[in-house]
């Protein structure tokens, strides 16, 4: 294989090993975390939709942010877009 791929350095046993733990657990050795990235999307519990969706029929006219602090969020912590 050197002589095949002189560019390429050879795998290490840390990198055997993590493949063929991720193909015993996993069945496969592809990345199962790939649609699970980033921060958890928390504020779109069911919970929270349906008292945004309350606060808004009862106030149109009402801004996001006031609405995010009536159903218990700090502005600050909750980027709003």
């Amino acid at each position: 294989m050197r002589k095949l791929y002189p560019w390429d350095r050879p795998i290490t046993r840390l990198q055997l090993n993590r493949v063929v733990k991720r193909f015993k657990q996993y069945g496969g050795i592809l990345d199962q975390r790939k649609n699970n990235t980033g921060r958890p999307k928390s504020s779109r519990s069911s919970k929270n939709v349906e008292q945004v969706k309350r606060i808004t029929d009862e106030t149109p006219e009402r801004s996001v942010r006031k609405v995010f602090s009536d159903i218990n969020h700090s502005s600050s912590a909750t980027t709003v877009h």
